[in-house]
């Protein structure tokens, strides 16, 4: 498993990681093209991407990550503010709702942060274990240890 920095910074937030067989964006601060040029890695390797809530360093290019026939997943107070809560591409998470996402679990968590309906993420996939992702948050009210995370 590879992780791939983007961007990281309040200019825009990108980060995909990389198993054999396939792909996961974590947040759409960043653009495909940049995302592409950066990574290298082949569009087809791409399963979707998910994205914890609405201001632009983390979903300013949601929709174009859609575009590009890459599933997108959020919450759906995030889509709803995005403006891509009924596109074809767009899929929304409940807290604590685990999806397969091609190859990685994904199960979306609520965090707090003056956004419409903000989650972090515990990802899991077989060559990484469970990674917990969460960011521009308060604090996070659960706690995970019996989660074994990496």
């Amino acid at each position: 498993m590879k992780l791939h920095v983007i961007s990281s910074s309040s200019a825009g937030n990108c980060y995909v990681l990389e198993s054999e067989a396939s792909a996961l964006v974590i947040e759409c601060g960043a653009s495909p093209e940049t995302m592409f040029a950066r990574t290298g890695i082949d569009a087809r390797k791409f399963v979707g991407a998910v994205v914890t809530h609405e201001h632009g360093d983390h979903a300013a290019h949601i929709g174009k990550y859609a575009d590009r026939a890459i599933d997108v997943y959020a919450s759906q107070g995030t889509l709803a503010a995005c403006r891509i809560d009924k596109a074809h591409r767009a899929h929304t998470l409940r807290p604590m709702q685990s999806v397969m996402v091609g190859d990685f679990v994904v199960r979306a968590f609520d965090v707090k942060h003056d956004a419409a309906e903000p989650f972090g993420y515990i990802i899991e996939h077989e060559e990484c274990g469970k990674v917990l992702f969460a960011t521009d948050t308060h604090f996070i009210r659960y706690n995970f240890k019996s989660l074994r995370l990496n």
